[in-house]
């Protein structure tokens, strides 16, 4: 595996498989390549906390959160907060035809990083 010291570039932290569960309540997440990879009929919620990957995959795409392809019908993510360092949940390029992960009445705002840096938060539409 290629490393920059600390992290592997193709990695990622969470895969979910068959019937698991994962909610993520807080902390700061970052990847070589993707945080969450969902699979079979498994389930991830995300209420807050900062995402954010190493690299980009070949097409451009960042895959903070992906479904693994042949199982994107019933693996679920859903998103209910969090900020997402130039990833925007509500319209994710890691599936095709994009996804949308936010939970139902919530959108997401999107700000600028100190770099410049596009960063997009979840909250609730009352919070918009």
């Amino acid at each position: 595996d290629e490393t920059d010291g600390s992290i592997t570039k193709l990695g990622y932290i969470f895969r979910l498989e068959d019937n698991s569960k994962l909610t993520l309540l807080s902390g700061n997440y970052y990847a070589g390549l993707t945080i969450v990879q969902a699979a079979g009929t498994s389930e991830a919620k995300i209420y807050s906390g900062n995402y954010d990957v190493y690299q980009y995959y070949y097409n451009g795409s960042q895959y903070v959160l992906n479904y693994i392809d042949a199982d994107k019908e019933t693996a679920e993510i859903i998103v209910y907060g969090g900020s997402f360092v130039n990833f925007d949940p509500s319209h994710s390029t890691s599936e095709n035809p994009a996804a949308n992960f936010v939970a139902e009445g919530y959108v997401v705002n999107k700000t600028t990083g100190e770099n410049g840096t596009p960063i997009y938060t979840v909250v609730p539409e009352a919070q918009q």
